[in-house]
C-alpha cells in the first residue's frame, strides 16, 4: 500500500509574454523547455524548481564534503555514487558536493534546499532524512545508469535551485512477507526503490497464520518451520534503512493471524473443543503474557531505530474465549463482561508491554474502542469511515483504505484484467 502526496510545481512567470519582444518570447519558451526536460526526470515533483543559467561539470576529480551530523546518510550517498561512477568521490572539507544540515523546528524535518551552481552542488536540509530527499533529488538530475556499477567519464547537471518538502508525514509501503516470504537481498532492492521514490516509512509484516520471519530470543521454535530472517539479515536491513532515511514499523500480528506462533507454542493458543491449538492467541493465558514481554523486549533490540512497532489485532476468530476456563477466570477476575472486553483488555495490555520497551503501538482499525489505550495509533484499512470516526475521537490516525492503496487490487473493472487480490497478482 502507498501513500503518495500533492505537491505544488513554481512554472516560469508568463504574465508578460504579450509585450515582450520575439527574442524574450524565444527565450521564456527555452526556460520553459528546460524546465519540463528537468520535471520529468523528478519523481515526486518538488515544490519549487527554478531554472538557472549555467552547469556543472562532475568528473573524476569530485568530492563531497558531509557534516559530521548527517555522515550515516552522507557517506552512504557518497557509496552509492562511488559504485555508479567509478570516481573517488573523496571527503574533503569544501567538497564539489556539500551536504549541509540546518536544523530548523518551524519546517518539516524532510525540507531540504538543492541547488546547483557552475561550481558546486550545495544540498541544505532540516534533518538527515531531508539530506537523503536531496540527495535522491541529485540522483534523478544524472544519467540513470548512475543507479547502477558502472563507470562514468563526465556528468553535466543542469544550474537548478529546488526546494521540497513532503505534503504527507507518512508515506508507507508495506510488504507481507509471512504470506509470501521475500528474501534479503529482495528486501534491501525494495528499500532503494522506495527511498528513490522519496516514501519513508517501511511496513514489515514479519508475522502471520503462514508463517513467522523474525527470529525471538527464547522461543526458537517459531522460526523452525518455513523461511526465515537472521539476527544478521535484520541487522543489515535496520542498517540500510537508517542509511536511506527510512522508518521500519514491524509488525507482529496478535491475537489473530497467529497460526504460526500457536502451532510453535499452543500454551499461547486458545484450544478448540478438541482441545487442539487454534490460530488465535488465548487472552487468558499467563503464557501469552510472557510471550509478548519476550517478543516485545526482543523487537525493540532488532528495531532500535523504530518508535512504533505494529501489533495486527485485526479479523480476530474471538469465538472460542468464551468456552476457554482460562479466559473466563480472567473475565471474572478483570470484571469484564464479554469477548470483546476481553479483547480490548489483551490490546491494552500488548501496549503496554510494548510501552515499557519503548515502543508505541500501531494496530488495525478493528482496535479502536473509547475503552483501549489513547495512545494506540489506528490504522484504517476497511475504507476511509473508520480512520475517520478514530479522528474525531482524537486518535492519530493513518490512513490506508483498501480499496484506493492495496496494489494487489485489479487496476480496472475490465473483465480482461488478471486474477488480483489474493490471486497472486
Amino acid at each position: 500500500m502507498k501513500l503518495g502526496r500533492i505537491t505544488k510545481f513554481a512554472v516560469p512567470a508568463i504574465s508578460g509574454i504579450i509585450g515582450c519582444t520575439f527574442a524574450a518570447f524565444a527565450a521564456c519558451v527555452g526556460a520553459s523547455t528546460d524546465q519540463d526536460k528537468i520535471s520529468k526526470r523528478l519523481m515526486p515533483l518538488p515544490r519549487t524548481l527554478e531554472i538557472q543559467n549555467g552547469s556543472l561539470l562532475l568528473g573524476p576529480e569530485t568530492s563531497i564534503s558531509i557534516d559530521e551530523d548527517c555522515a550515516v546518510v552522507g557517506r552512504y550517498f557518497a557509496k552509492r555514487l562511488r559504485n555508479g561512477t567509478g570516481w573517488a568521490v573523496p571527503e574533503k572539507k569544501d567538497g564539489t558536493i556539500r551536504l549541509e544540515l540546518a536544523p530548523d523546528p518551524k519546517a518539516s524535518p524532510e525540507y531540504y534546499s538543492l541547488q546547483v551552481t557552475d561550481k558546486q552542488v550545495t544540498i541544505r536540509a532540516a534533518s538527515p532524512a531531508g539530506i537523503v530527499r536531496g540527495t535522491e533529488t541529485l540522483l534523478q538530475l544524472m544519467p540513470t545508469s548512475v543507479y547502477g556499477a558502472g563507470k562514468l567519464d563526465l556528468i553535466t547537471l543542469p544550474a537548478v535551485k529546488i526546494t521540497d518538502s513532503p505534503q504527507f508525514a507518512w508515506r508507507g509501503v508495506h510488504l507481507d512477507v509471512s504470506r509470501k516470504f521475500q528474501d534479503k537481498d529482495t528486501v534491501l532492492k525494495l528499500l532503494e526503490g522506495i527511498a528513490a521514490s522519496k516514501i519513508n516509512v517501511f511496513h514489515w509484516h514479519l508475522t502471520d497464520d503462514q508463517g513467522w520471519r523474525l527470529p525471538i530470543e527464547g522461543y526458537p521454535k517459531l522460526t523452525e518451520k518455513g523461511p526465515a530472517y537472521s539476527r544478521a539479515d535484520i541487522k543489515e536491513v535496520v542498517e540500510r534503512a537508517e542509511q536511506l532515511g527510512i522508518m521500519i514499523v514491524p509488525e507482529i500480528d496478535m491475537p489473530g493471524h497467529s497460526t504460526a506462533s500457536c502451532r510453535a507454542y499452543p500454551e499461547i493458543s486458545t484450544p478448540n473443543d478438541k482441545g487442539q491449538p487454534t490460530g488465535t492467541m488465548n487472552p487468558g493465558a499467563d503464557a501469552s503474557y510472557k510471550f509478548i514481554d519476550v517478543v516485545m523486549k526482543d523487537v525493540a533490540v532488532q528495531f532500535p531505530n523504530s518508535p512504533y512497532v505494529h501489533i495486527g489485532a485485526d479479523e480476530v476468530g474471538s469465538g472460542g474465549w468464551g468456552k476457554d476456563q482460562q479466559c473466563l477466570d480472567t473475565m471474572k477476575r478483570e470484571n469484564l463482561k464479554n469477548s470483546h472486553e476481553l479483547y480490548l483488555y489483551f490490546i491494552n495490555r500488548v501496549v503496554a508491554a510494548a510501552k515499557k520497551n519503548g515502543k508505541r503501538s500501531i494496530a488495525w482499525d478493528e482496535a479502536f474502542d473509547p475503552k483501549n489505550d489513547p495512545d494506540l495509533i489506528i490504522m484504517s484499512w476497511r475504507n476511509m469511515q473508520p480512520g475517520i470516526n478514530a479522528a474525531k475521537a482524537g486518535r492519530t490516525v493513518i490512513f490506508c483504505p483498501n480499496p484506493q492503496l492495496y496494489i494487489n487490487h485489479a487496476n480496472t473493472r475490465s473483465i480482461k484484467n488478471p486474477q488480483a487480490y489474493s490471486g497472486h497478482t
